[in-house]
């Protein structure tokens, strides 16, 4: 977060500069009127916040392989992960950074607004959080409770859990076209500029489920039985089996819709007029299919799976350990929102008088 706030706080600091200019360069932007008839190419620096309603669900199956205590499989009351079928629906809020390539034509004739069509390209870094769709603890590598106190067991051991995380990717691009009506406000010139937008977004969902399963009880021999770190490693590196399941995949969403910006002109800086705008935008998502992600026991072929590693309740097999699998799912909803502010450089010379 530290260098999100360090990001933001860079973006404020150029558009606080633009603000400060002197009202005499404001006044000559705006009395540039030969700018309404040329074509304005321009450069905006751009940042935003999107907002993206999204739902994901983590699924597991029953433990298949060798167990010491447990009934028969498959048992509905004895998921891998505990609490699961689990769900989540939040809101992903992703901030970005951008640079946006602009072109406006000149107005149109003597009409009231003096309209004029742009058009825009961006390239945007987007530097948004991870979001847990849902979490459940903290999967990972087996390890024994920190406390000595506590007993090593399947409900003890640290590293288990279920993950499901859906971020977006750092590389977007977005594009779009409308028109500009300009007017002058406070001695400012000052643009309406309704739009059609286009983003194009990658989100990647990465999943995993880790859970230690007792499949015999080996006792701990001398002198590792009198040392309480090594005694609780022992158990857990050779009394319990990881169920190891993950996946990842990504998906890639294209939205269209309507925008609108407000830019106002704030100074100029010799050839360049600068404008400080805000920005909203809306988007429908034209291909929002799930991502859906089904995966096995990754330690099927591990200890703890092999025909030699006998248990009194359920033979060990490495098909009944790659049969423990898991489902996870990830679902936008049909559409998203999000808004902005950006410092905008026109290229407009001023013409000798």
């Amino acid at each position: 977060m530290t260098t999100n706030v360090k990001m933001a706080s860079a973006i404020g600091a150029i558009l606080l500069l633009a603000f400060t200019l002197s009202s005499g360069g404001a006044s000559a932007a705006s009395r540039d009127a030969d700018e309404l008839s040329r074509w304005v190419p321009s450069l905006a620096l751009e940042t935003d916040l999107s907002f993206h309603p999204s739902s994901g669900a983590v699924r597991t199956g029953d433990v298949y392989g060798p167990y010491l205590s447990r009934s028969a499989a498959p048992s509905p009351d004895q998921p891998i992960t505990s609490g699961t079928p689990a769900f989540a629906d939040p809101y992903m809020v992703t901030p970005s950074f951008g640079v946006v390539a602009e072109i406006m034509t000149p107005a149109w004739f003597d009409l009231p607004g003096r309209p004029r069509l742009f058009g825009h390209a961006d390239v945007i870094i987007a530097f948004g959080p991870t979001y847990q769709m849902p979490g459940i603890a903290s999967p990972g590598a087996l390890a024994a409770p920190t406390d000595d106190r506590i007993s090593v067991t399947e409900a003890s051991i640290l590293g288990q859990g279920a993950a499901n995380a859906a971020a977006v990717q750092p590389l977007q691009v977005a594009a779009g076209a409308g028109i500009a009506f300009t007017t002058q406000w406070g001695g400012r010139t000052v643009r309406f500029k309704p739009s059609f937008e286009y983003l194009r977004q990658e989100v990647e969902l990465s999943s995993v489920v880790s859970r230690a399963v007792k499949y015999r009880d080996i006792q701990v021999p001398p002198p590792c039985n009198t040392d309480p770190t090594c005694l609780r490693q022992f158990q857990v590196a050779n009394n319990f089996r990881q169920i190891s399941i993950s996946g990842k995949k990504q998906a890639t969403y294209d939205g269209i819709g309507p925008g609108f910006q407000i830019e106002v002109d704030t100074g100029r800086a010799g050839p360049l007029i600068l404008s400080l705008y805000a920005s909203v935008k809306a988007w429908a998502f034209l291909n929002n299919d799930p991502i859906e992600i089904q995966a096995s026991n990754q330690n099927a072929f591990s200890a703890g799976c092999q025909p030699g590693d006998t248990t009194p309740t359920n033979p060990s097999n490495p098909l009944l350990c790659a049969a423990e699998q898991a489902n996870f799912s990830f679902q936008r909803e049909d559409w998203g929102f999000g808004g902005g502010f950006g410092l905008r450089f026109r290229w407009a010379p001023e013409k000798k008088r």
